[in-house]
């Protein structure tokens, strides 16, 4: 399974690390809303039209920051600033996303 990082790449500009981060968010939400209605409905097979509130990605973003596992960069001249996984964060990232052997 590919790290948070890999799929937003090492920097990110903020609208777009907001949109990726929004994403990753639906499709995990997603993910265990499906085995939740698979409990259910054996034959359940997707999961659609996951919605996100801006407030909740922002709140996630900030959560992350506030633990360390993101931080804010000056992006180059004429560019905005960016967000990228510290050390502590890809640590974190990969610790999580890593599938443990039965």
């Amino acid at each position: 399974m590919e790290s948070i990082d890999g799929k937003l790449g090492p920097t990110h500009e903020s609208a777009h690390f907001r949109s990726q981060l929004a994403q990753i968010l639906a499709d995990a939400i997603a993910k265990d809303a499906l085995a939740i209605a698979q409990q259910k409905e054996p034959n359940a097979h997707a999961v659609r039209n996951v919605a996100l509130h801006t407030e909740s990605v922002q709140r996630v973003k900030f959560q992350l920051r506030a633990l360390g596992f993101i931080e804010e960069h000056e992006g180059a001249k004429g560019k905005g600033p960016y967000w990228q996984l510290t050390k502590q964060g890809d640590q974190r990232t990969m610790e999580l996303l890593v599938q443990h052997k039965p």
